[in-house]
């Protein structure tokens, strides 16, 4: 494929291009060939955090500037593990102030004195390789607290089988984030769509908001893309443009799903910090018992997380 087609594709400039194409040749994924590239071996879907850091990092850090985008000052944020997610900690901290809990290592440290940024780092064992935050500890914890948003990355979208992940341990970390967030917004790059990964951690229902690149649509570039996007219709509103007041970079490059169970499916994404339910007589927030913080609800009866 030619730079200046990938340029615009991809909604950058060919010098992008020609940087990442270089990055991709130095980790065995493509080959570049006079004014192109081709295609090497396939990625490995649980290749850690250094392998993958370099990845589609300009298109990572516009998905973390557009799921920053959505989220308002003062809200309660639980961040995930992950390499976009490290772009999406670099975008918060101009949404201050915020409190922020983080499921890895490199979050925190992303995060680690940024004014108005309340740091909380939920503990556990690091995962070897991956640094995210995981383990019986980690798990504690997160059931001891409740979050306006849940910000949660993940390895694996499918039609079928919903979000996944290749850890157990990291799955079950997502599982707990979930139950116990107002609000969740998955983000991912294309390469995620139509991935099968070992552990299921929900079906695509239980995320209010999806948020990835417009290569998805691109069957050529990414052929699940199409069919997993049309499965996420059954559930989420039509895709719009991200509608994010920082910055116009994202049009034609970010494509935001909305869940229809969420709202009014017509209706672009809006800050989360505006999207908590109202507290019940005596002051407490629907789904809280005996003083145990437990999911926000907000899925119609009988959906699951």
């Amino acid at each position: 494929m030619s730079v200046s087609e990938l340029s615009q594709r991809m909604g950058v400039s060919e010098m992008t291009v020609r940087r990442d194409l270089d990055a991709l040749e130095r980790q065995g994924l493509v080959r570049r060939v006079h004014g192109g590239a081709i295609a090497g071996r396939p990625r490995e879907q649980g290749a850690g955090f250094a392998a993958r850091e370099q990845w589609q990092t300009a298109t990572k850090d516009r998905l973390g500037e557009a799921v920053a985008a959505m989220v308002e000052p003062g809200t309660r944020v639980l961040l995930d593990a992950g390499t976009t997610t490290v772009h999406v900690a670099e975008h918060l901290a101009e949404r201050a102030p915020l409190t922020v809990a983080v499921l890895s290592l490199q979050t925190a440290l992303a995060l680690a004195d940024r004014p108005g940024i309340d740091l909380l780092v939920v503990g556990g064992r690091s995962r070897p390789g991956e640094r995210s935050l995981v383990g019986p500890p980690a798990l504690r914890t997160l059931e001891s607290l409740s979050f306006d948003c849940f910000v949660m990355s993940i390895g694996g979208v499918h039609a079928e089988h919903g979000w996944s992940e290749f850890s157990l341990d990291d799955a079950a970390v997502k599982q707990v984030g979930l139950a116990q967030s107002a609000c969740t917004i998955t983000v991912a790059d294309a390469t995620k769509l139509g991935v099968r990964a070992f552990s299921q951690v929900a079906a695509l229902d239980a995320a209010d908001h999806f948020i990835t690149d417009a290569a998805a649509d691109d069957p050529q570039t990414h052929p699940n893309g199409p069919a997993t996007l049309k499965a996420c219709g059954s559930r989420v509103s039509r895709p719009t443009w991200s509608d994010t007041p920082t910055s116009t970079s994202h049009r034609g490059a970010v494509l935001s799903y909305r869940s229809a169970l969420a709202g009014d499916p017509g209706r672009r994404p809006v800050p989360v910090g505006y999207r908590r339910r109202p507290a019940q007589a005596g002051g407490e927030r629907p789904g809280h018992e005996r003083g145990r913080p437990e999911a926000l609800s907000r899925r119609s009866p009988g959906s699951h997380r």
